[in-house]
This record gives structure tokens, C-alpha cells and sequence, in this order.
């Protein structure tokens, strides 16, 4: 290459990178690389061949790019080092003191090309068209490359703007900034309309939920004396019915009376067996039912009954569980629960021996029973004794146990022994849980502080107690049971040890607060004193057809 032809290409690199753009040069053939940063500040191509400045008024022919990478032209042999960018937009020489106008920045630092032998990466386009520098008619004097970092050459005239249009290689980037704005415009108006929908839907919403503003707020309709509302008697002046019933007086308005449920009476006729116990301090009467000695049995296949015991517990079903009359308890039951929601009493006692032994579907027709009693568990005590929990006709084969039998009842009340009493206030009855046997020390504890009060207690057994003062309860016990079968010193069964002595004490002591015994288990009646002043009543079995009735009422002075 002639030093003519170098000290051009020098010229025009200089200019190039005085104006933020880069020329290079590859087999004797300047190459135009693209400008830097958005439609940079030096005018693009527009398919014409360049007409730099020459020291001798003529275009220099610049050879065809040959379609390989541009390498960087050097004056010295060496590639020119480029300044780093700092972020900040640069400054353009200037001949008169003033800046030329640059283009608007996009807001991100511009990349400039390197010489890795890596085509530069050119910015996006913010799709607006540069402010570029055009020509006066006079060819600008480009600085001489030192080989150093360009300084920034003087130019002999200000730039003036042109006014012809930009070129067309700058319109490609325009067209697709204005197809992203479309697609802007697309979305936010997409947006809006949705949002306009659901405005509007909410606003049909509001309009059939909210109240009129102008409607007359509706009070709560007093009620006339013919039974018609305030409403109806307004809608009925409406429509011409001028007759409008006064209200009555609210001061003789009385509450309804609550809806009460009537209960049918039992198809059987039970006999009642009434027993009446005086207490001082009572106000008014108490009634209660006493039933005891059910012994329902239902059982008449082998289940949770053994098949060897089922012969006896059909015969006890044909002997024992049945009354006079022939109806039996399994099917007696249901009666007793009748009889009762029938009757209105204060209380119900359940003394014990409702089942002849505990099975599944024995506890399956005891406990359908007490579902259908209307009575609060409040006001119910049910005192377990031997039969209710007894297992004696399953071997253990059956899968049916003791545990089983206690969980079962458990089931319908809790069975808590600590809980066997009834408190009305005024008395106490005070019951035994499964009494075939001595109280245990939580149940024991609970009766001595029962006993304590210092108000009159009705003690509830289901094993009788003996009488210090009448004889006729053993000759009794003996025609029933041929044997004295009560707690006795004399009793085989029943014998007290020290223990049960404890608690019998605080029946027969002469201080005592127990002002009545009631019991049953003998399956005959029987009432006499079981010591001076105290009274104990033995209930005839329910499977009689017999239901007890205490009456305890004021003594009277």
C-alpha cells in the first residue's frame, strides 16, 4: 500500500473513531462496520459508496468487502487500543466550542466492537430515528492517527443538520420498535376491557344484592289479635280492605306456650307399687320410679352364649324372665320405657338386674330402650348389680367377656362409680354400684361425704340390708330364696367384711343422715325397720309387671 493510500485510511479511522464508529481493513478493502450505540451519531450507509475528504478534491475508490471478518486498520503495525467505555455519552469534536447534537440515549451503556476477530453487537433500536450530522457542502478535516488513543480532532465547521430523510438501512429497526409498540398497545387494551368486564358484572351484582337507598327500612311485624301481621294488613289497605284490626295490648300479650310432646300410654297394664317416705326440710312432693329384676334375655342361638348353655337360658326365659300373664322381658322392655315417658316423674331408678346375663344383643334391646327415655341423665340413676354385667354363659369361646360387658355399659352413661347419686337440693338419693359386692375406695369416699352433708340421704341398693329389729325379712328371704339373701352376718352370700362394715355403719348408726333404704334383688316385696327410725323398702321384680313409685313428701310437724 502507497503511504498515499495509508495516510488516507489513517485520516479515515481517525474520523471513524472521532465519531464513535470503527472502519477496518482486510485484503487492501476498507469495510464500513455498523454504528455504535442506537443509530450512532455518523451518517449510516445508504448503499452508496462514501465520499470522504482527500487532500486532493477526489473520491478515492474503496475496494468491495470481500464477506470476511473486518480486521482493524493500524498506522504502526499494531491495532489501535480503544477507550473503555465509561457509561457516559461521548463527546464529539467540535470546531466552534459547542457540542454537536448527539442522538437521545436508550439508557444502557453502548458496546463497542472489539478486535477479537468477533462481530460487534450491535443495541437495540429505541425505534426513534437519530439526530445525525450532516454535511454543508464541505468536507470535514480528519486528525492524523498518532497510534495512541484518539484525541478528539478538530473539524473546520459546525455540522449542519440536514434535512433529508433518514437513510433506509435505519427504517428496519423503526418497523419492529413499532411492532412492539402495537403489541403494547394490544395488551394494555386487552387489559382494560377485562378489566371494564368485571367492573361491569360487579356492578349488576351490587344492583340486585344491595338495598334501594330509597325504600322504607321494613321492622320486625307486630302480630294483631286476628293473627295477621302488620305487613299483610298494609298490603290488604292497598288493595282497598280498610279494615285494619287494632293490635292488642302488649301487656296482654302472653309467650307462647311451648310446643309440648305427648307421649302414648303402655299397652300393658302395670301395677304400680307406691311407697311414701316423709322428710323434714321437703317443700313440696317428689315422685319417682323404681324399676329393677328385668332380666331381659334374648339370646336363643349359640352367639355370645356357648352352645351348651343355651338349655338353661332358654328355660330361664320360660321361668324367670316372663310375667304372670305371659309376656316376657326382653319384650316387656319397651313397655317399661313407655310407661314411663308416660308418667311425669322427678327421677328414675334403675335398681339393677335389668339383664339376666350381659350379651351383645342383650345390651342391643337394653339400649335401645334407653334412647327412647325422655328423662335427663341428670335424672337418672342406674345401679348395675351381678346380672347386669354377668358373663356366665359364654366360656370364653364366643369372644364375649367381662371387659366387653363393662365397656358396654359403660357405653350408655359412663357407669362412674364415684357418680351414682341423685341430688335434689333438698336430699340426696345416694346409690351402690353393683352392691353384690363392697364399695371400692373412690366410691366409698364419695358416699362418706355424701353422708356428711348433714341433710337427709335415701340410700339406693340392689342387695337388701339385714334388720336388727324384724324378723320377718329372713323368713321372706328364706320362702323366696331358701336362703337369707341380703347383706347379713348370716348370709353365706353376702357377708360383711370389715370393710363393707365401714359403710354399713353409716346406715345403721343412730346418728346417721340415711333417712330410707330402697332395694330390690329378693323378687318379692318387703317393707319393715332395719333398725329403730329407718325404713327399707324391697321392691317386687319389674318382670311381675310391677313398677315402683316413691312419693317423698314433707313431714309434717
Amino acid at each position: 500500500m502507497s503511504s498515499k493510500k495509508k495516510k488516507k485510511s489513517d485520516t479515515t479511522a481517525s474520523a471513524a473513531q472521532a465519531a464513535g464508529a470503527v472502519s477496518v481493513q482486510e485484503n487492501n478493502k476498507t469495510i464500513q462496520p455498523a454504528s455504535r450505540g442506537v443509530n450512532a451519531g455518523v451518517p449510516v450507509s445508504t448503499g452508496r459508496k462514501p465520499v470522504p475528504s482527500h487532500s486532493n478534491g477526489r473520491k478515492p475508490e474503496l475496494p468491495k468487502s470481500t464477506g470476511k471478518k473486518p480486521e482493524l486498520p493500524v498506522s504502526n503495525g499494531k491495532k489501535p487500543e480503544f477507550p473503555k467505555s465509561t457509561g457516559k455519552k461521548p463527546e464529539l469534536p467540535v470546531s466552534n466550542g459547542k457540542k454537536p447534537e448527539l442522538p437521545k440515549s436508550t439508557g444502557k451503556k453502548p458496546e463497542l466492537p472489539v478486535s477479537n476477530g468477533k462481530k460487534p453487537e450491535l443495541p437495540k433500536s429505541t425505534g426513534k430515528k437519530p439526530e445525525m450530522p450532516v454535511s454543508n457542502g464541505k468536507k470535514p478535516e480528519l486528525p492524523k492517527s498518532t497510534g495512541k488513543k484518539p484525541e478528539a480532532p478538530a473539524i473546520s465547521r459546525v455540522p449542519e443538520p440536514r434535512q433529508e430523510p433518514a437513510p433506509a438501512p435505519a427504517k428496519a429497526p423503526a418497523a419492529k420498535s413499532g411492532s412492539r409498540k402495537k403489541d403494547h398497545d394490544r395488551e394494555i387494551t386487552i387489559i382494560l376491557s377485562a378489566i371494564l368486564l368485571v367492573l361491569t358484572i360487579a356492578g349488576i351484582i351490587l344492583f340486585f344484592v344491595l338495598p334501594d337507598p330509597n325504600a322504607v327500612p321494613q321492622f320486625p311485624t307486630e302480630v294483631s289479635n286476628t293473627g295477621m301481621s302488620v305487613t299483610d294488613e298494609d298490603e290488604n289497605a292497598e288493595q282497598g280492605n280498610t279494615e285494619v284490626t287494632e293490635p292488642e295490648d302488649p301487656q296482654n300479650v302472653t309467650d307462647p306456650e311451648p310446643v309440648q310432646i305427648t307421649y302414648e300410654a303402655p299397652d300393658y297394664n302395670f301395677t304400680e307399687e307406691d311407697v311414701y317416705i316423709k322428710l323434714p326440710g321437703v317443700t313440696r312432693e317428689y315422685t319417682i320410679a323404681w324399676v329393677s329384676d328385668v332380666h331381659i334375655i334374648s339370646d336363643f342361638e349359640a352367639g355370645d352364649v356357648y352352645e351348651g348353655s343355651l338349655e338353661t337360658v332358654l328355660s330361664r326365659y320360660e321361668t324367670l324372665s316372663v310375667t304372670p300373664d305371659g309376656v316376657h322381658g326382653m319384650d316387656l322392655w319397651p313397655e317399661i320405657i313407655d310407661y314411663l315417658n308416660y308418667n311425669d316423674f322427678d327421677a328414675v331408678i334403675f335398681g339393677g338386674d335389668l339383664l339376666d346375663y350381659c350379651s351383645t344383643s342383650n345390651m342391643n334391646i337394653l339400649t335401645e330402650g334407653l334412647d327412647r327415655l325422655r328423662y335427663p341423665s341428670n335424672r337418672v340413676l342406674y345401679i348395675r348389680a351381678d346380672h347386669d354385667y354377668g358373663t356366665w354363659y359364654s366360656d370364653g369361646s364366643t369372644g364375649f367377656d367381662d371387659y366387653k360387658a363393662h365397656d358396654l355399659h359403660a357405653r350408655i352413661d359412663g357407669d362412674d362409680n364415684t357418680h351414682k347419686y341423685l341430688d335434689f337440693g333438698e336430699f340426696i338419693i345416694a346409690g351402690v354400684n353393683n352392691s353384690i359386692k363392697k364399695p371400692g375406695e373412690e366410691q366409698m369416699k364419695v358416699l362418706t361425704g355424701i353422708y356428711n352433708l348433714g341433710i337427709p340421704v335415701i340410700a339406693a341398693t340392689h342387695v337388701p340390708y339385714y334388720s336388727q329389729t324384724d324378723p320377718s325379712l329372713e323368713e321372706l328371704s328364706m320362702l323366696v330364696r331358701n336362703k337369707i339373701y341380703y347383706w347379713s352376718p348370716d348370709s353365706e352370700n353376702y357377708n360383711p367384711d370389715s370393710d363393707m362394715w365401714k359403710y354399713l355403719d353409716m346406715i345403721y348408726s343412730e346418728d346417721s343422715n340415711c333417712a330410707y333404704v330402697l332395694a330390690g334383688h329378693l323378687h318379692a316385696e318387703w317393707e319393715g325397720e332395719i333398725r329403730d327410725g329407718l325404713t327399707e323398702h324391697i321392691f317386687s321384680p319389674a318382670f311381675s309387671g310391677t313398677i315402683g313409685v316413691v312419693h317423698i313428701v314433707p313431714e309434717k310437724d
